[in-house]
């Protein structure tokens, strides 16, 4: 399983704090969005790899902080597997994980999570 945090079209909704930093990356306490997702990922699919996507103007300032992170990089997902897309302003919750593949959660007309494969994710 491939996982993918991505931020929506309401991360104005966070502005001016998401004017020059990705939703992911807000601090909520001492963690941010990203780093509570990445505890509760490696608590659940340590093995999963996890990928980020953010708004293209942020991409390569995010990508020279962040080496390791695999920033708006969909390709670097692994063929034939799932691939599991998450609202990173979601509340962790173990039932994403259950998730029947092309299945799309919205909450509220707002994507929340998403179950595909590798080779409909690359078709759209």
């Amino acid at each position: 399983m491939n996982i993918f945090l991505f931020e929506d079209r309401y991360s104005n909704n966070f502005y001016p704090l998401s004017l020059t930093r990705p939703v992911w990356d807000l601090r909520s306490g001492c963690f941010s969005l990203r780093e509570r997702w990445e505890m509760f990922i490696g608590r659940h699919r340590p093995d999963a790899p996890i990928g980020f996507f953010t708004r293209e103007e942020l991409v390569p300032w995010y990508r020279e902080e962040n080496p390791g992170l695999r920033i708006n990089e969909w390709d670097d997902a692994r063929a034939g597997e799932t691939v599991l897309c998450i609202n990173c302003a979601a509340v962790p919750d173990e039932a994403v994980f259950a998730i029947p593949p092309g299945t799309v959660w919205t909450r509220r007309g707002q994507v929340t999570a998403c179950l595909l494969y590798t080779s409909d994710a690359a078709d759209e």
